[in-house]
């Protein structure tokens, strides 16, 4: 009885160790970001990219013309998550959908992974 307990034991932690952990994943990151603009919360927003204090205007311009083109909605793009085999940069391919195009567009979102955490790459083009 005690080795079922035991291994019943073991196997939540291994459970929540996996669900806590894809909570920080780039496909999350992202997510979080796209909802942060939905909602208009900038500052939470630009909490989700590498960016230093003096790109901070320049972010805050962006979320401006974002906000303004109206993200009615996005999906994130099934095996769309690419993770580099160093594991220090990744991908998501996110279909977003903006109240003045007819068409949904796909987006490829660049991440690195800063201090252990994955961050939106400003930097990369």
């Amino acid at each position: 009885m005690k080795k079922i307990a035991s291994l019943l034991m073991m196997l939540c932690i291994v459970g929540l160790a996996a669900c806590s952990s894809g909570k920080k994943s780039p496909s999350n990151i992202v997510k979080n970001y796209l909802n942060s603009v939905q909602s208009g919360d900038h500052e939470k927003a630009i909490s989700y990219f590498n960016a230093d204090k003096s790109e901070e205007a320049e972010l805050k311009a962006l979320l401006e013309k974002v906000t303004e083109m109206e993200l009615e909605s996005y999906e994130l793009v099934a095996g769309g998550e690419t993770i580099s085999g160093d594991g220090k940069t990744a991908t998501v391919e996110v279909i977003m959908t903006f109240a003045e195009d007819d068409e949904p567009t796909e987006n490829t979102f660049k991440l690195v992974k800063v201090n252990g955490e994955w961050k939106i790459d400003i930097r990369s083009k």
